[in-house]
């Protein structure tokens, strides 16, 4: 669970901020070449969705991380060490998130990203539904007593009864076989599926109002050359009255008109520069905005139960058996651990005699040499805040061991080839 909460936080706190950057520079990449085809923007507006989908989404990737140098044999022991000293370096320049924090942002994101799924798989049945009460009216066209103004259904329009009969007729069927040709909803659905990750940002909902709008006046300007743009216009403002209802589908009337009004009544001049700007923009910017924001993600560390502190041994908790020596004056360790390995630093001292010894273990389950300890070899995993280690080596030495946190001391569990072994040790740090 900590590792699904993590892989959430990462994308949210990056989406938070790339995909309000890359879709504020997308919409005023668009409206800066408002002299260019409706048709090109939307495409820009378009892909730019969809690198403010990818950008965060691929923070979630897996990165190297950077080595964290393996302890050496010291001479002599040093309290606290260097291990935890490097360690905290690497920490401290992340920012930090509790693991209860974490999980509630998880719980409320996935929460929301079904009740959002949720919300397409309904406008979906709501389509088909559409579809199968309409009846035929023409070729690739059908009546509907649901609709209350024109849409469009993959490649059917589906028309409210009033029009079948009325002088806005050939309008509304322009606007919509601009739909048809254009593939719009197919293009619609899926960015609608896109931008699921993104359900709880609102500046992804306002991107996607941009290309909504983008996609009418793409249409518009196809319809408006069939007649007149100011013609076009007032039939436009006579349908405008009408609603549909969201969703998949995709009507004359689905989105404000007043933008879209006001371009066909005051058409800006077109120009081939912007055409061929918009064309290099399509080509240039999301690229670069993707590549810019994912140099720069966030990855918050969470918090999690680590081994980690300085450790003294609690000796009337300790049963060390058959083991040699099976008792010791002072016991003292310092462990440093990370998302790769545990690094372990102790000091005994038994019968008047010390011992100093450091060693690292990779967790990852693989069996390979133990740094630090000569001829032995070792695995270990962490999971759910439990360290299982298994050694072999040096000679004819074999340990299985378990290492956890139970309140508030570290707790060492384990065998060897002489028996069983218990020890509790208490925080020193």
């Amino acid at each position: 669970m900590d590792r699904i909460a993590e892989v959430i936080v990462t994308f949210v706190v990056n989406a938070a901020w790339q995909t309000a950057a890359i879709a504020l520079i997308g919409i005023g990449t668009a409206r800066l070449l408002r002299r260019a085809p409706a048709n090109l923007r939307f495409w820009l507006a378009a892909l730019t969705l969809v690198v403010a989908v990818a950008s965060p989404l691929m923070t979630m990737v897996p990165r190297a991380e950077p080595d964290i140098p393996r302890p050496t044999q010291p001479a002599s022991p040093s309290p606290g060490g260097n291990l935890l000293t490097q360690r905290a370096v690497i920490v401290e320049a992340q920012p930090s998130l509790n693991r209860s924090t974490a999980g509630l942002i998880a719980i409320v994101y996935l929460a929301g990203a079904l009740f959002a799924a949720g919300r397409l798989l309904a406008a979906g049945r709501r389509t088909r539904r559409l579809l199968s009460r309409s009846r035929p009216f023409a070729e690739g066209v059908r009546l509907s007593d649901d609709v209350a103004s024109p849409v469009t259904v993959g490649k059917t329009i589906l028309l409210p009864p009033s029009l079948a009969g009325s002088e806005l007729l050939p309008a509304a069927l322009a606007h919509e076989r601009a739909h048809v040709r254009r593939g719009d909803f197919a293009v619609n659905a899926l960015l609608q599926v896109i931008s699921l990750p993104l359900w709880f940002h609102p500046i992804a909902a306002l991107l996607r109002r941009e290309i909504a709008e983008l996609r009418e006046l793409a249409c518009d300007e196809e319809a408006a050359r069939q007649s007149s743009p100011r013609a076009y216009a007032a039939a436009l403002v006579r349908i405008a009255s009408m609603s549909v209802r969201g969703g998949f589908v995709l009507g004359m009337a689905s989105s404000s008109i007043e933008r879209r009004v006001a371009t066909l009544r005051r058409p800006p001049a077109r120009s081939r520069t912007a055409a061929i700007l918009a064309v290099v923009a399509i080509g240039t910017v999301p690229l670069a905005l993707f590549a810019a924001c994912t140099r720069a993600s966030i990855t918050p560390a969470i918090a999690r139960p680590t081994l980690d502190g300085r450790w003294s041994l609690v000796a009337t908790q300790s049963d060390f058996g058959m083991m040699v020596p099976h008792a010791y004056d002072a016991y003292t360790q310092s462990i440093a651990q990370d998302a790769r390995g545990v690094s372990v630093r102790q000091h005994r001292v038994s019968g008047g005699r010390s011992e100093d010894q450091a060693w690292h273990v990779v967790t990852d389950g693989r069996w390979r040499a133990v740094d630090g300890i000569t001829a032995a070899r070792g695995r270990a995993t962490w999971r759910e805040g439990r360290l299982d280690l298994t050694l072999q080596g040096p000679g004819a030495h074999t340990e299985t061991a378990e290492a956890w946190i139970s309140g508030g001391r570290l707790i060492c569990d384990g065998n060897t080839e002489r028996g069983h072994f218990h020890a509790v040790f208490q925080r020193e740090d």
